[in-house]
């Protein structure tokens, strides 16, 4: 790129990395840009610090994969002497590394060309793991009470089969670890998303009942830092449209645009009818302008089954794609916090609780 476009160049293509690498780079830039920051006394200089690092960085110089490119590699390091295409690609890669030390404050912030940069990165085109349609129950666009009525039905025929899998124990489903007390485990779908299914069960010294209402009152509560919950519309009398925002993140390296929850959501709070259970999904209403990112809930489900007096055996089963992380991360991550939930859920009984951050 010429020299005049290179910074919005990298700006774009730092927009295009998962959450968790765009966090990783900026945090090494900017300690990298300490580092420069003590030249007189360490003599690293951007440059000198991009030779060392550019070529881990970067991966350069790795063997080529086919035969042919193989063999030339082997005759060519065999004569002590790397061919032009190499020292441009070191030459490339160091002075890349070294601008992005340099600029490691304006890197990370909107292209100036970039259409809407006063509006939240979750509009329509924001990407999502699953697409449209993935999963077992995609929103459906807004509309009347023909469109809101459609959507209870598949959230209906969802919460069934998510119950049948919250009390299959081994078809498809296979064990993580987790933390005591806590069951874990995952199921890879068949539906074309790859987004796991996660279900994990752990018993809460609590009533069905009282546990059921905190779970519709806080159900936000234990994804992170809670700003605002409201139930947006009441559809029947055991199913609701209820938004939650949760608070975006501000470190020393930067902030996280707030994450925001709208559901669909459905109960069963008669023990004499079936299992108590909220069930949930995401949807979307004219009236909730999209505010920060807004997660893709493909299924959410809290079943609730005595376990004793005064005693809850609590299940929950989730997908969401929280927008901006990779598979790998979803893959890793995702029933570490599921766990995490279920015992914040557990704790909030105790006398002796005191409110943490997940």
């Amino acid at each position: 790129f010429p020299k005049d476009q290179q910074l919005v160049a990298a700006q774009a293509a730092i927009l295009l990395l998962p959450d968790e690498n765009r966090d990783a780079l900026r945090t090494l830039l900017l300690f990298l840009r300490d580092v420069v920051a003590c030249v007189d006394e360490n003599q690293m200089t951007p440059t000198n610090i991009a030779v060392c690092l550019a070529p881990s960085l970067f991966h350069l110089n790795a063997l080529k994969r086919d035969a042919n490119a193989a063999r030339s590699s082997h005759r060519k390091y065999s004569l002590g002497r790397p061919d032009q295409r190499d020292l441009s690609e070191n030459l490339a890669a160091t002075q890349g590394l070294a601008n992005m030390v340099s600029e490691a404050l304006r890197l990370f912030q909107f292209p100036e060309f970039w259409p809407g940069q006063g509006l939240s990165a979750s509009g329509p085109g924001e990407d999502s793991l699953c697409g449209e349609g993935g999963g077992p129950a995609s929103p459906a666009p807004s509309g009347g009470e023909e469109e809101q009525e459609e959507r209870r039905s598949r959230l209906e025929l969802s919460t069934q089969q998510l119950l049948k899998e919250a009390r299959e124990r081994s078809r498809g489903w296979e064990s993580h670890s987790a933390p005591d007390q806590v069951e874990l485990a995952f199921k890879k779908m068949d539906d074309g998303c790859p987004l796991w299914l996660w279900r994990g069960s752990v018993e809460v010294d609590a009533p069905q009942k009282e546990l059921l209402h905190r779970l519709q009152r806080e159900q936000g509560l234990w994804d992170g830092t809670l700003r605002q919950a409201a139930v947006i519309q009441t559809v029947s009398k055991d199913s609701e449209v209820y938004r939650c925002l949760l608070q975006g993140q501000s470190h020393g390296l930067g902030s996280r645009l707030p994450q925001e929850h709208l559901l669909l959501r459905t109960w069963q709070s008669d023990p004499s009818l079936g299992p108590l259970y909220l069930s949930s999904v995401s949807t979307e209403h004219p009236e909730v302008p999209v505010e920060g990112v807004r997660a893709q809930v493909h299924s959410c489900l809290y079943l609730l089954e005595p376990a004793g007096a005064r005693k809850t055996r609590l299940t929950h089963l989730c997908r969401t794609d929280t927008r901006g992380r990779s598979q790998e991360w979803h893959s890793k991550v995702s029933g570490h916090l599921l766990a995490s939930k279920l015992l914040a859920i557990r704790d909030s009984f105790r006398p002796d609780h005191r409110e943490t951050k997940i």
